[in-house]
């Protein structure tokens, strides 16, 4: 047994790179499990209490509090929350033609089905948000779409590890934003000072110009060799 709320739609036939199919919140009873069961669909969980285990392939995964894990379709999948903690999890099922490239892109794959991620308050207040959606309008057909794309956006910027990458990589922020402003101005020398201005530093701190070069980027040349 398990105290759940959940929003199951229709099949979707006119979305075809990806859709919201079925989502839910959970608190399951000690030892409740799931399974083995094949589904035709991408399903993910998001783990906000709790303990238990994920079983695919004759590997078992182990999984708490902040971890999260999909299941693929067509694959055979056990899970089972632990009797002394039992998992309180959201959930969300997708289907379409691109699921499996956007979560490939966030480093999740068939060789790789758990993960770590923050943030699980955000998780769950857009899962019992979806759940407001149930009447089959126009309207709540696109907000569920838009949810979906919610969801693989938070998963994006929650994933632990890409949280450690900015971590050991301060400058990337500048980097991506000093390359904005040179493509928007690649029609005239904008010069290092007027970029660092932009960006609220001192002009010293962009040495980053010389990484810039040495990754051939043709459009800042002017700047590096010091037509400022």
């Amino acid at each position: 047994m398990e105290e759940a709320d959940f929003l199951v739609k229709r099949q979707r036939t006119d979305f075809k790179d990806l859709y919201f199919s079925f989502c839910g919140h959970s608190k399951t009873f000690p030892s409740l499990s799931f399974g083995p069961a094949i589904r035709d669909i991408f399903l993910i969980h998001i783990i906000l209490e709790g303990s238990g285990y994920y079983s695919i392939k004759k590997t078992k995964y182990n999984l708490g509090k902040g971890q999260g894990f999909v299941i693929y379709p067509g694959e055979s999948t056990f899970y089972q929350a632990s009797e002394q903690h039992p998992w309180e999890y959201v959930w969300l099922a997708i289907g379409g033609d691109l699921v499996e490239n956007y979560l490939a892109n966030l480093g999740i794959s068939s060789s790789r089905l758990s993960f770590e991620v923050t943030n699980l308050n955000d998780f769950k207040a857009l899962v019992l948000q979806c759940l407001a959606y149930e009447q089959d309008t126009a309207l709540n057909e696109l907000i569920l779409q838009k949810n979906t794309y919610l969801f693989l956006e938070l998963l994006s910027k929650s994933l632990t590890s890409n949280i450690k990458d900015s971590e050991t990589t301060k400058m990337n922020s500048y980097v991506l934003t000093t390359l904005e402003i040179i493509g928007e101005h690649f029609w005239r020398n904008i010069t290092v000072k007027e970029i660092a201005s932009i960006l609220k530093i001192e002009s010293c701190y962009l040495l980053i110009y010389r990484t810039l070069k040495s990754k051939s980027l043709t459009f800042c040349s002017k700047i590096v060799e010091g037509k400022v």
